[in-house]
C-alpha cells in the first residue's frame, strides 16, 4: 500500500469550492481531477463564454516533500482557500513566486 500523501484532503477541500461555485460570466463547467497517485491536483475549466469556446487548466498543484506547490493558478483565491483548508503557509510553495506567501 502506498503511503499517504500529505495535504490530499485539504487540497481537494479547497479545490472543491471552485467546482461548486459557478462562473459568474460563462456557461462553464470546472472539473477537479487528481492523479493516481494523488500527488497532482488540477481544475479544468470548460464551456462557453459567448460564443467562444473555452478549456484551460486553472489550477495545478502538487504535493511534494510535504509542502504544497502551485505550478498554475488562474485564480484570486486559491492560496486563501488552501490557508482555509489547514495547510499552513509554511508549507505552500508558488513556483513563479520568490518571496515567502503570508496569511
Amino acid at each position: 500500500m502506498d503511503a499517504e500523501v500529505p495535504y490530499t484532503s485539504q487540497i481537494q477541500a479547497a479545490l472543491q469550492v471552485y467546482v461548486e461555485t459557478p462562473s459568474a460570466t460563462a456557461d462553464v463547467t470546472t472539473i477537479l481531477m487528481v492523479s493516481l497517485d494523488g500527488h497532482h491536483f488540477a481544475l479544468l475549466v470548460d464551456g462557453w463564454d459567448g460564443q467562444r469556446h473555452v478549456n484551460y487548466c486553472a489550477v495545478h498543484i502538487e504535493s511534494c516533500d510535504g509542502f504544497v506547490v502551485i505550478h498554475q493558478d488562474r485564480t484570486d483565491t486559491l492560496i486563501d482557500e488552501l490557508i482555509g483548508a489547514g495547510i499552513s503557509t509554511q508549507h505552500i510553495r508558488h513556483v513563479h513566486q520568490e518571496v515567502p506567501i503570508t496569511p
